[in-house]
């Protein structure tokens, strides 16, 4: 399918900054979810951060790879990962076929927000449905860090015994 073909009103990709692909399949859906399994758009470091996407497959496909990007607020990538990184072959699909698919990841952002890519291509990396920023998410936290993640920092410390001034360096 050409990009002037896609139709950005389709669902949940009428959310999507930018969308293309050859069309052997579409993506139906995309969810951000807690680990309870109930739609979600904030999350704290710690916390579960589930993707459900949903897809529908156009044409027969062959291991497709279902992907995911999160960006920050200024567009930088700041995690992906699909199913072909993660060494997972999904199978084939014949047309009208769907698939359902759960990316669950540990939220270790830092405070701020961030936007979700989502993507089927080939396993060739071609795109089948890419869905950029289809949808934004935010991280809260009292705890101030610079960057992009929170890594949960243990600091220890202790006093150590102070030097006799005559073994001083000057």
């Amino acid at each position: 399918m050409k990009e002037s073909e896609t139709t950005p009103t389709e669902g949940v990709a009428s959310n999507s900054s930018f969308r293309h692909g050859d069309g052997a399949s579409r993506i139906l859906d995309v969810m951000l979810l807690n680990r309870a399994g109930e739609p979600c758009r904030v999350f704290r470091p710690g916390e579960s951060l589930i993707i459900r996407i949903q897809v529908v497959f156009q044409q027969s496909v062959s291991n497709p790879v279902i992907g995911i990007l999160i960006r920050s607020r200024i567009g930088m990538d700041v995690f992906g990962t699909n199913t072909r990184l993660e060494h997972l072959e999904l199978g084939a699909f014949d047309p009208g076929e769907k698939l359902e698919i759960e990316f669950e990841l540990d939220c270790l952002l830092s405070r701020q927000e961030y936007t979700l890519t989502v993507a089927s291509q080939h396993w060739n990396g071609l795109s089948q449905d890419w869905l950029d920023d289809v949808m934004d998410f935010k991280v809260v936290d009292s705890k101030d860090v610079a960057g992009v993640l929170n890594l949960n920092t243990r600091v220890r410390h202790h006093k150590l015994a102070a030097v006799p001034a005559g073994e001083r360096d000057s």
